[in-house]
């Protein structure tokens, strides 16, 4: 029964796991900033959800294979991280997305914007919140809207280019005209209004909405780190001693222990500092076992250990059961199966010192008539 239990506790555990893989496999979920798979503060499923609601078909894609098929004139693409990207790579993309209706950037590097579109672009953040009342905006969606505290702001040096929420310092959002290289561009500076934690604060979230959903098919593109991006080629805060350290300590610490875990020859044996006889060891036994008056437990003791022996005597195997065992014996004895078997099972029943005694001779006894000395 203790088996069978195991058993199912077993199964029932490895089914519950393999609900969880599923479960975890299903979510889908995502710790990227600004993916619109994340549900934490850093990131955009909130804006995602409603984007859905409201009739908008959200495709979330994190390779630049994905994220270029599927051009179409009701096609808006996201890149979530621009500076992750190299300029080739952004260069292709927007040139597979050249029929596309529009791709946004989320607040990227302006030396990027200079390089890939080829429009001179300077930069800055906005210490203000940034009205679309003041100075001109050029950008329909964003009439009545503030950008909040903190956006990187644009300054583009070329006619025709449509501007919003502008400053002193540049623009929080900035569309460049469609080329044959591209469709149009629209870089927004505010990362507040796409994310879980900021997208309720002010207009963010009007801001999000008003520029994501303006076709019927986002193609949101957060893929992970290029290594041929600008953003790998920023010098690190870490001192160029630290990995070459490292190794080193790896290396000292292998040899460290190849020098403490070396074998010189084979092992010696050494003299155990006590020996203690056996029978000394079964009388100790003995004690415990009456100090503890488990009359029950002993019985069962001097039972196994009498089949055991009485196995090797009747040439039986190291499993061989009761019944067989008190066949053979009955047989060479002479004495009835039935009477040695139930002198060789075990009843777990209490019994008194005297009747223990008495189950010791007997047992003895059986197993002379078995074994003649």
């Amino acid at each position: 029964m203790t088996g069978r239990k195991a058993g199912i506790g077993a199964l029932a555990l490895v089914a519950l796991l393999g609900v969880a893989i599923i479960a975890m496999l299903l979510s889908r979920t995502s710790s990227e900033p600004l993916d619109p798979n994340n549900p934490t503060t850093s990131g955009s499923q909130a804006l995602a959800s409603v984007l859905g609601d409201q009739g908008v078909r959200v495709r979330s894609v994190d390779n630049l294979q994905d994220a270029s098929t599927g051009a179409g004139r009701n096609v808006t693409v996201l890149v979530a991280a621009p500076p992750m990207m190299s300029d080739a790579r952004l260069r292709q993309l927007a040139a597979a997305h050249r029929d596309s209706a529009r791709l946004i950037l989320i607040a990227p590097d302006p030396q990027q914007v200079t390089d890939v579109f080829g429009v001179p672009t300077t930069g800055g953040e906005s210490s203000t919140s940034l009205s679309s009342q003041q100075g001109s905006c050029h950008l329909a969606w964003a009439h009545g809207l503030t950008m909040s505290v903190g956006a990187a702001v644009y300054s583009v040096e070329r006619a025709g280019v449509g501007q919003c929420f502008t400053g002193p310092h540049g623009s929080g959002a900035v569309e460049l005209a469609a080329s044959p290289e591209h469709p149009p561009v629209l870089i927004i500076g505010s990362v507040d209004a796409f994310t879980n934690n900021t997208m309720k604060q002010g207009d963010n979230a009007a801001i999000g909405l008003r520029a994501l959903g303006q076709t019927s098919e986002l193609v949101w593109y957060s893929g992970g780190f290029d290594p041929e991006s600008a953003a790998a080629n920023q010098p690190s805060i870490l001192p160029k001693w630290l990995m070459p350290a490292v190794w080193l300590l790896a290396v000292s610490v292998v040899m460290l222990m190849l020098w403490r875990g070396r074998r010189l020859g084979r092992l010696v044996q050494e003299p155990l500092p006590v020996i203690v006889p056996a029978n000394e060891t079964t009388i100790a036994r003995g004690r415990l076992y009456r100090k503890a008056q488990d009359t029950a437990r002993t019985a069962s003791v001097l039972r196994s250990a009498t089949r055991q022996r009485l196995r090797r005597s009747l040439g039986l195997g190291r499993n061989a059961p009761v019944p067989e065992i008190a066949e053979r014996a009955a047989a060479q004895t002479g004495r009835n199966p039935h009477d040695v078997g139930a002198l060789l099972t075990d009843d777990h029943q209490p019994i008194n010192e005297a009747e223990l005694a008495r189950l010791a001779r007997e047992l003895t006894a059986l197993e002379r008539q078995v074994r003649p000395s």
